[in-house]
């Protein structure tokens, strides 16, 4: 991840305010989740400003027959 992006988890600590420990456990899969305010912190040095898009199901999709 960090290697794509051409971060390191230094530099990444430093720009995010997330503790470079915190980075360190995430990537090494030693934290059981990330939290939504830590992934909000991360999530525009790592993929700019792309966001995910929740797939919420409407009603309104449906044809009506």
């Amino acid at each position: 991840m960090l290697t794509e992006s051409g971060w390191s988890q230094t530099n990444l600590a430093r720009a995010s305010q997330v503790p470079q420990s915190t980075i360190s456990k995430i990537l090494n899969g030693a934290s059981k989740g990330i939290h939504s305010s830590t992934l909000e912190k991360l999530w525009p040095y790592l993929y700019g400003d792309q966001r995910p898009h929740s797939k919420k199901k409407s009603g309104g999709d449906r044809a009506k027959g």
